[in-house]
């Protein structure tokens, strides 16, 4: 799961039930359970992305991670027809994206495997999509995916920063509290 709103392609669908949800963290849990040899679950990821201004800090959990073999898998559970998928979803693709950017960070690894694997929430049947990505095309990528909410981020900031400038050297309208006004907001305090 996770936020990714400058992937432009796609969209979170925020209408998932809590059925959905509660099934989805089952199908995590087994498939989660039967790993191969090597490959860790809910392994934490952290990456920091520097604006002008700003810092912006993006982490999650990888649902597998081998890192003998760089190989990141991202479990997605849905009930659309999975044989109608011919590539990963371009929102789960960048969440892998950004774990990859993690472990390149991490291991200085020249490439790491990206696994996107959809389990079907009520027949059980799985499609997976890897693929190997090189260390600059994986840098890339993730700098493709931040730099938008970076510039957001560094413009609110800006804005923030002039909006006071501009406010300081105003006057309160009133010289003093006007009748009852210290007390109410001696109260609000």
């Amino acid at each position: 799961g996770g936020r990714a709103g400058c992937v432009k392609e796609t969209d979170i669908s925020l209408s998932y039930s809590g059925a959905a949800m509660v099934r989805g963290g089952e199908i995590h849990r087994e498939i989660q359970a039967e790993l191969p040899e090597g490959m860790r679950s809910e392994v934490k990821a952290s990456l920091r992305f520097s604006g002008e201004y700003v810092d912006l800090r993006v982490s999650g959990r990888m649902d597998g991670y081998d890192e003998e073999k760089r190989h990141i898998l991202e479990i997605k559970s849905t009930s659309m027809d999975i044989a109608e998928l011919e590539e990963p979803w371009p929102i789960h693709l960048a969440q892998a994206i950004l774990y990859a950017g993690y472990v390149r960070l991490e291991t200085q690894a020249p490439a790491v495997v990206v696994e996107v694997l959809y389990v079907h929430a009520h027949t059980g049947e799985q499609r997976s999509f890897a693929q190997e990505f090189p260390a600059q095309e994986i840098e890339m990528r993730c700098r493709a995916l931040i730099e938008p909410f970076i510039q957001r981020l560094d413009a609110r900031f800006l804005h923030v920063q002039e909006r006071n400038a501009a406010l300081e050297p105003l006057d309160f309208p009133y010289p003093e509290f006007r009748p009852a006004q210290r007390s109410m907001a001696v109260q609000g305090y």
